[in-house]
């Protein structure tokens, strides 16, 4: 087992914020990738073509990546087929999010559940 220690919320939030996206794209959700650059570097504005481009090239990544799923369905993260590190990844991201959010009605009875064989994480402060 090991300790991370001395991070800052704006830490955390990245931290979450990476294992979301992570754990999106090895379920097959390949389309966050884009919104997340759009929103992050503050492509507001980008054409209609550009757009259609980009959806077109995710398409033709995911028809690769992920052969057996149809192009606008993904793996749910408890799916048998899910990938074990996207499973690690959103149940970090969801012992962060509770942490960070802990009145959030959304997280209520949120629990660490697609995994079975490791260890609870606890997050607390110093």
């Amino acid at each position: 087992m090991f300790t991370l220690s001395n991070i800052t919320e704006q830490q955390l939030r990245v931290i979450s914020e990476a294992l979301d996206l992570y754990s999106r794209v090895l379920t097959g959700q390949l389309n966050e990738v884009p919104n997340v650059l759009r929103k992050k570097l503050a492509l507001y504005n980008q054409n209609e073509q550009s757009r259609d481009d980009i959806n077109q090239a995710i398409s033709t990544i995911k028809r690769y990546m992920f052969p057996n799923i149809h192009p606008y369905v993904a793996y749910s993260i408890g799916s048998p087929d899910t990938n074990i590190d996207a499973k690690r990844a959103y149940e970090i991201y969801k012992v962060i999010d509770i942490y960070m959010h802990p009145f959030a009605s959304v997280n209520q009875g949120a629990t660490v559940r697609h995994l079975t064989d490791e260890s609870v994480m606890e997050i607390s402060e110093v």
